[in-house]
């Protein structure tokens, strides 16, 4: 610094010059003098130095402002000039001494001048040792916008850039200054509201830039924009942007947001284009929407471009602020339904990206579904935290409808489009941040300890969360008011069950008391042997002996029924569930289960004489199901708490009618009557047969292999699969306990998910288009011009399907995730309807991580929600079809290829099997012709077993095409990924025969049938008149002619596993009752010999 003030003295020569060296001269001799603890104040330096710094630049020759430019950075820099503390006159600051320093240089002179003094004030502002106050940064502010309006591109983008960082720097001194009173204060008295009093000095700041931004509107209302506006806007961003969240519990601060700062940014943005948008908006056009609509709120025209994206974007740092304030969420509510759906949904494209940013971020997410202080006076329920988030939903669901129904011109279309794109991308990052969350794989610091609290506390368990707001319960609003009181007066009755009227049933007539025999079975129907007329006639005469023949008093057939009930009730509790009880191992339980079934009707039967006509029809079978259904009852009554003393009502899981069916209609031949079962029901309510079970649990830590068969046979664990493979997987899979704060992430990406469901469905499923309107499909459509004309629009609609399928692929991975599988089944439908769409042979990315997705999570999902399997079974038929498809044009390449070197000569005869055997023997295919005649339907069914190879993982395969989800694979990543995916088809139905629960393979099975008839019946019709429908020779017929992988098989090969598998016989029976009605209808019905001997074949090997 000494060295320029030197060369500022030399340099001052002439006359005009003697004021400027002499201060120059003045300032030199006093840095010399500062040595050791003899310094002058650092203002006092500076102010010095000032002078002659200012002189030099008033003099408006390059050469002196140069040397002034270079002195006032070279003040900014040296640490001699902020040594000690700041006094407490601001007007001897820095800030302040700088901008009367260059307040001689005209905003509008040089170009480079403007922009070196611009480069001071952003140095300043990156200095440690700047103290700004709300004034100065208020005079600084001033500065920099008066350079943005006159000046060219460099200058405005210097003007913001230094306005922009000493925003920056004041709000960062205040944070230290609020962490500081925090951490120097006395504990337990200072507290974080105390400490955010600090940022009452941002209050002037912010108020001034809302006042600069609305007065030019409100002194010449034609003026739709200002050349300053998008600076006060950047700045307006850039301070809220700065601030921490700890600043709403500054109560004046949040006060003046809802009252002043909120309000000026949606009368900034105007009244949205609604009146016409194919011409601009003009003032008259928003004062009649104003007086029309009633909106005298906004009073200028809408904006466009980047104003409008600064205030979007500031509503987004906005909920960052105030998301967690109850009381605020109203006025953010207001702000963000100006942004989105005041709006007409072709003009959401710019607000949605904004929001986009939202949804990208998990610590975003967070604060947009949690309410850490709710507002008191108001009332609000737990609903309200997710009013903002659906809000926004709505916004994109009104996006994907208008471009569902949208037939306007090119430009309407084009922008209704972008708003499409826009809402896509908003849902797939709001999935791709719920995965984060949900996987636990985030930083813990995103989710505070009070968020964390609030969650865990707010929700117990994860099926606690599930939002049952508005969205849920909106359309009983519209229902008439007896239908509205109906609905109430039978939820308050809903603990009531069917079985409540039967209690005191011996007193009351029974429907089957008519009929003498057990008219609901199978069994035969033995006829009175009396009736009362006989009896009341020989009671009137004089015979001696009548009292001899005439019989006892005999009960009814209901009675008898009832009472056999009841007694076999009190075996069942007091001599099988002890025995039971003491065994290990759930084959031991079934065995003795189906003993104490024989017992009982060995007993039954030595118990019936020639005089007793009441014998109760009973059968092994029947006794057997009837003590399943029995113990399953009462274990789901127990874990319900209805056995427990001084219970509250509970809901009954099954009613009596149900646990009738349930015996009755098991598909085995069942001789017991549904009286005999209705009294078996309510023994089972009154008394506890697993009474002994809770003494056991309490002795013995070990699992119980009575309670692992019920969960399996009902169905009523944590999961749907088999307790055992459950056991076997907690020693193989040592999983950690997750943190309190993964919980609670986990909560709420729960929350939101179940939140959006339905709209994200729909927006996802408008981005996917029409089935018919694939890539496949319109490629075919359009000519050859049209595609060079509409190439871009194609491309940006292969973008967006790919996108989708992403998001659904995230979707059905966050339904297993959360335990949303009932969720999932239009999820998996989607998916599989747009896979099955390629005909092969060149498979995108995009397809071929889908149908991964679908094999992958298919048994999980399916075991939860029966409609997820037709849609598995689609994609496994459909990966069966693609790799038919290539091995089989593969095969007849390559034999046409032997058959021509054939034709060649002896010369050429050598080398064609080396040729010709090189595909065949890396993809085990038969080089032999095959005759039309003996061409059967399964004949590439061995293609469907894993190749050596098959370790290949599809994530492995796809790793090269990440970047580009619309491309198609190459032929040998094709092949790859069909035997991988045909590898995992097996496993699936291998392992749904193995790992799945009754009721959840039961569901599979029935699918599975129902997929096989309509495949088989459906293709016999069609092929009807023909003689064969499984035409030979591929290669000479239309790909839609190509054979099919039967379903039929894998109803047989899945029969088969669970017939020799460990599962118990009820299992075996009630599977049997589903397939084999199947299998003996297709060896009877359907009109083709070869199906009909593979299917006599399958039973045959069932029986057997």
């Amino acid at each position: 610094m000494e060295e320029l003030l030197l060369t500022i003295v030399k340099e001052a020569t002439g006359s005009k010059q003697q004021n400027l060296k002499q201060a120059a001269q003045i300032a030199h001799d006093k840095l010399l003098r500062q040595h050791g603890i003899h310094r002058d104040p650092s203002y006092e330096l500076r102010t010095v130095c000032f002078t002659a710094l200012q002189m030099a630049l008033e003099t408006k020759r390059p050469k002196f402002v140069t040397y002034g430019l270079n002195g006032l950075h070279r003040i900014i820099r040296d640490e001699r000039f902020f040594f000690g503390l700041e006094p407490e006159d601001d007007s001897v600051w820095l800030p302040a001494q700088l901008l009367r320093t260059t307040s001689g240089i005209s905003t509008v002179g040089n170009e480079d001048t403007v922009v070196n003094v611009l480069r001071l004030f952003l140095s300043m502002a990156c200095s440690q040792t700047c103290t700004l106050n709300g004034r100065l940064l208020i005079e600084v502010l001033s500065k920099c916008g008066e350079c943005w309006e006159n000046g060219s591109r460099a200058v405005k983008a210097a003007s913001l850039a230094a306005g922009s960082q000493c925003l920056r720097a004041f709000c960062m001194f205040l944070k230290d200054e609020a962490e500081e009173i925090l951490r120097t204060g006395p504990a337990g008295i200072i507290n974080v509201g105390m400490a955010a009093a600090v940022y009452n000095e941002v209050i002037p700041v912010m108020q001034w830039l809302c006042s600069r931004l609305i007065e030019p509107t409100t002194g010449s209302p034609k003026r739709t924009d200002t050349a300053g506006s998008l600076y006060l806007m950047e700045c307006i961003l850039t301070l809220v942007t700065a601030l921490p969240p700890d600043v709403h519990a500054n109560p004046h601060f949040t006060a003046f947001l809802w009252q002043k700062f909120c309000p000026t940014l949606a009368a900034t943005l105007g009244s949205p284009g609604r009146v016409n948008i194919d011409k601009k908006f003009t003032y008259k056009d928003a004062i009649h929407l104003i007086e029309s609509e009633h909106r005298g709120f906004f009073t200028r025209p809408g904006l466009d471009g980047p104003q409008a994206r600064c205030i979007y974007l500031t509503s987004v740092q906005l909920l960052r602020i105030a998301g967690a304030q109850g009381t605020l969420r109203p006025m953010l509510e207001a702000l963000f339904h100006r942004m989105l759906l005041l709006p007409v949904p072709a003009n959401r494209a710019e607000p949605l990206r904004c929001v986009r940013e939202i949804f990208k971020s998990p610590e975003r997410l967070i604060d947009l579904a949690v309410i850490l202080y709710p507002d008191k006076t108001q009332g609000q329920s737990c609903s309200d935290d997710m009013a903002l988030f659906r809000l926004i939903i709505d916004a994109m669901e009104e996006c994907a409808t208008s471009a569902q129904n949208s037939s306007g011109g090119v430009t309407s279309s084009n922008s209704v489009d972008n708003s499409m794109t826009s809402s896509v991308e908003c849902i797939v990052a709001l999935l791709e941040s719920l995965q984060t969350l949900c996987s636990g794989n985030f930083d813990e610091s995103i989710i505070s300890d009070r968020v964390t609290d609030a969650v865990n506390a707010r929700y117990y368990q994860l099926r606690e969360v599930d939002y049952t707001g508005p969205l849920t319960y909106q359309s009983m609003a519209r229902l008439p008011a007896p239908y509205r009181d109906a609905v109430a007066e039978l939820r308050q009755s809903g603990f009531e069950t069917s079985s409540e009227s039967e209690v005191d049933g011996e007193h009351q007539i029974d429907p089957e008391a008519g009929s003498m025999g057990s008219g609901d079975t199978e069994g035969p129907e033995d006829e009175a042997h009396s009736s009362s007329d006989d009896i009341s006639s020989k009671a009137d005469g004089n015979w001696p002996w009548a009292h001899l023949e005439e019989p006892p008093h005999t009960r009814s057939d209901v009675d008898c029924d009832r009472h056999h009930a009841r007694e076999f009730a009190k075996v069942l509790s007091n001599d099988l569930v002890g025995n039971l009880l003491k065994l290990k191992a759930s084959v031991e339980v079934d065995e003795a289960i189906q003993e104490f079934a024989s017992n009982i009707c060995q007993q039954n039967s030595l118990n019936y004489s020639d005089y007793d006509y009441n014998l109760t029809a009973l059968n092994a079978d029947g006794i057997y199901l009837a003590t399943y259904s029995a113990l399953l009852l009462a274990l789901q009554l127990m874990k319900a708490g209805h056995y427990d003393e001084n219970h509250e009502p509970v809901l009954i899981p099954l009613s009596e009618q149900q646990f009738v069916t349930s015996v009755q209609n098991a598909g085995v031949l069942v001789y017991l009557s549904s009286a005999w079962l209705r009294e078996l029901y309510q023994c089972i309510l009154a008394n506890n047969p697993l009474s002994l079970l809770k003494s056991v649990e309490n002795t013995d830590g070990s699992h119980c292999a009575l309670v692992d068969m019920l969960y399996d046979a009902g169905g009523v664990g944590p999961t749907q699969m088999l307790s055992d493979w459950q056991r076997l997987q907690s020693v193989v899979r040592i999983q950690s306990e997750p943190t309190i704060k993964q919980l609670a992430a986990k909560k709420l990406a729960r929350r939101l998910l179940t939140c959006c469901w339905d709209s994200m469905v729909t927006v996802l499923t408008a981005g996917l288009g029409e089935v018919d309107d694939s890539r496949t499909a319109r490629l075919v459509k359009l000519s050859k011009k049209t595609l060079r004309v509409k190439k871009k629009a194609r491309c940006s609609g292969e973008a967006l399907y790919a996108l989708s399928l992403e998001g659904l692929h995230a979707a059905a991975t966050l339904s297993n995730s959360l335990n949303l599988q009932h969720l999932a089944g239009k999820i998996l439908n989607l998916i599989a309807t747009n896979v099955c769409q390629n005909s092969g042979p060149k498979i995108p990315a995009s397809q071929a991580l889908s149908m991964d997705v679908v094999l992958s999570g298919g048994l999980e999902l399916g075991s939860h929600s029966a409609d997820c399997w037709l849609p598995v079974f689609s994609v496994c038929r459909h990966v069966t079809q693609l790799e038919h498809d290539l091995f089989s044009s593969q095969n007849a390449a390559m034999n046409n290829a032997s058959s021509n070197v054939a034709s060649n000569g002896s010369g050429k005869e050598s080398d064609s099997p080396a040729k010709a055997s090189g595909p065949g023997d890396k993809l085990n295919l038969s080089a032999y012709p095959i005759d039309e005649d003996e061409t059967c339907v399964d004949v590439y069914s061995f293609l469907q077993a894993p190749l050596p190879n098959s370790n290949a993982n599809v994530a492995t395969i796809l790793k090269a095409y990440s970047g580009n989800d619309a491309i198609n694979l190459s032929q040998a990543d094709t092949a790859k990924m069909l035997c991988a995916l045909s590898h995992q088809a097996d496993t699936l139905f291998s392992d749904a025969a193995e790992r799945l629960s009754l009721p959840a393979l039961l569901q599979f099975l029935k699918s599975l049938c129902r997929a096989s008839r309509e495949q088989l019946y459906r293709n016999s019709s069609s092929k009807k008149g023909k003689k064969s429908w499984w035409l030979g020779r591929p290669w000479k017929v239309k790909n839609d002619s190509l054979p099919l992988s039967l379903l039929l098989h894998r109803v047989g090969d899945v029969t088969l596993k669970v017939f020799r598998g460990p599962r118990p016989l009820l299992h075996i029976l009630k599977v049997w009752a589903i397939t084999g009605p199947h299998l003996m209808d297709v060896s009877i019905e359907l009109e083709v010999d070869l199906i009909q001997f593979n299917s006599v074949l399958l039973v045959n090997n069932h029986v057997t």
